[in-house]
């Protein structure tokens, strides 16, 4: 085993495959393609390489059965079978063919693997085959990359990435970032830093306009840790302008308190976008959003619930309890296994009031999670639940919710049965530590679901067997 991996997640014992040198920009030589290939890999033009699959029998055991002599009820499929441990997922029309790909950020890349990442493309080459994919690599000899953005930033009708980077837990003195990867030519990218400082982590960067003035801005929380445990988290916001590199170099801080992945949405109805997070790096940690004040003024701070514990994520979902609808969704991030005061484990679901600045109705709407108990030799905490996505996924034209345990290795589906009523079932196991994204990708009207674990180097499709009939593309 090489040295440094086990800081990744020394819960479990990784071993980490030998892995060729990438080019950051795309550039591959014939050569390093062909040795690439040999290696039972991927090469990074998916025009013309497509991923290697894997035996399927392995991922049989974490299909979700309604009953052992029947049929399962979701077949898994595995995207890449040498993932390079994914952690993070996006999903976006990249190529504008009507179809999602996915955006994978990952820990381990071709060099040493300490903090090492890289950030890869993968595109469905055949609807009716979920193991079809094939991969382009965007970036390389990234620390810790985190969930990518996709957005045509400098309006050539191309997609460009922003990439924010950072661990605070593993890797507190290199520190954290935001870069962004231009389009040049048919498969280059051109690498432009917007931001870098020792001890900060940036977990996701919203694109977005959050200025009315046209032109794509920045959403970020920079997240430090403190020596002794918890740690101050502030919302930064990269205005964009004209000039080449396309953001200003320093951010507008809108406030304290806002947590690793933040989202924009009107929450007032004036017109504007407001923005939405959950904290973990601060004094208790909690979910609440953020007022536009608009040209002038000061952001305020709005809490939507201070008693939920440190959080993880916090995503506002219209339309999840009904047409017209507003709800915030949120996980905390907790272990009352490593501390009998913690506050219990749980994803909520907060109905918008009429006013949003005052109380929001909270409903906890999953059952248990169980995170391990974190060892005492561990750097990374044991807490749960972590990322989550929702999407129709049992095809009843209601939403869903999948999320992945983190501290808790096992995979959740909370199936919305009738408004405000879910049930809760393990979709997979052994698949800590990862993200979650749900879409269409096989064209049958309802959602797939993509999980990856980095703890365990697995990135698969999760397909629902009962739903949907014919493939729309």
């Amino acid at each position: 085993m090489k040295p440094g991996v086990k800081n990744i997640f020394n819960s479990v014992n990784i071993a980490l495959m030998p892995l060729l040198a990438f080019s950051a920009f795309f550039n591959f030589s014939a050569a390093a393609a062909a040795d690439y290939s040999s290696n039972s890999q991927c090469d990074s033009n998916y025009a013309h390489n497509i991923c290697d699959k894997a035996d399927l029998t392995e991922f049989k055991r974490l299909a979700l059965l309604n009953k052992e002599e029947q049929k399962p009820k979701f077949t898994a499929f595995t995207v890449d079978a040498y993932p390079e441990y994914p952690y993070h997922i996006s999903s976006a029309d990249i190529d504008f063919d009507g179809r999602e790909e996915l955006i994978v950020s990952k820990l381990a890349s071709s060099h040493d693997p300490k903090g090492f990442g890289a950030v890869d493309v993968y595109k469905l080459t055949n609807p009716a085959d979920l193991s079809s994919w094939a991969k382009t690599r965007i970036a390389a000899d990234i620390r810790f990359p985190n969930k990518v953005s996709a957005a045509d930033i400098n309006g050539d009708r191309r997609t460009d990435f922003v990439v924010p980077y950072g661990s605070i837990v593993h890797d507190a003195g290199f520190g954290g970032g935001i870069a962004w990867f231009e389009r040049q030519g048919f498969s280059g990218y051109r690498k432009r830093l917007v931001t870098s400082a020792p001890g900060v982590m940036y977990r996701s960067a919203v694109l977005c306009d959050i200025n009315g003035d046209s032109i794509t801005d920045i959403i970020a929380a920079a997240e430090t840790r403190g020596a002794f445990g918890g740690g101050d988290s502030s919302l930064h916001i990269f205005y964009g302008n004209k000039s080449e590199t396309r953001f200003e170099k320093k951010p507008v801080i809108a406030g304290k308190g806002a947590g690793g992945f933040p989202c924009a949405f009107d929450m007032d109805g004036d017109g504007d976008l407001d923005i939405a997070a959950a904290e973990f790096y601060g004094t208790a940690g909690s979910f609440s959003w953020f007022e536009n004040p608009g040209a002038t003024g000061q952001w305020i701070r709005h809490s939507i619930d201070d008693t939920a514990g440190k959080a993880f994520q916090m995503t506002i979902v219209p339309n999840l309890f009904g047409a017209g609808t507003v709800t915030a969704v949120g996980t905390n991030h907790t272990n009352i296994y490593d501390d009998p005061y913690d506050r219990e484990s749980a994803l909520f679901v907060y109905e918008k009031p009429l006013n949003p600045r005052f109380s929001w109705p909270r409903i906890k709407v999953s059952s248990d999670f169980r995170p391990r108990q974190t060892q005492a030799d561990s750097l990374v905490k044991q807490k749960a639940p972590g990322a989550f996505a929702c999407g129709n996924i049992d095809g009843d034209r209601d939403l869903d919710i999948v999320v992945n345990g983190a501290g808790d290795p096992n995979v959740y589906l909370l199936t919305q049965v009738k408004p405000k009523k879910f049930e809760t079932s393990v979709l997979a196991v052994e698949m800590p530590h990862g993200g979650v994204a749900v879409a269409d990708y096989d064209g049958d009207a309802v959602g797939d679901i993509v999980l990856s674990s980095a703890e365990n180097n697995r990135l698969l499709i999760f397909k629902n067997n009962n739903a949907g009939q014919h493939p729309g593309f």
